[in-house]
């Protein structure tokens, strides 16, 4: 994500210096957004796993206290 987004912001220097293309703007952004997807998805991911761990360890998700 940190590279993505170091390089959507380069290039839209570069645009602005007239060395980069309004395409190359747009891919750099369009690679910054997959970023951000897939770091919203591993986030999510990691949120579901660790519920998971805590349901096969009998933990109450929302207190901490064991299941019944």
């Amino acid at each position: 994500y940190d590279v993505a987004k170091k390089n959507a912001a380069e290039t839209a220097e570069l645009y602005r210096q007239g060395l980069a293309s309004a395409l190359e703007v747009a891919d750099a952004n369009v690679s910054l957004f997959e970023a951000e997807v897939g770091l919203v998805q591993e986030r999510y991911g990691l949120g579901v796993a660790f519920l998971n761990l805590e349901a096969a360890l009998g933990l109450d998700p929302f207190g901490k206290e064991p299941l019944t």
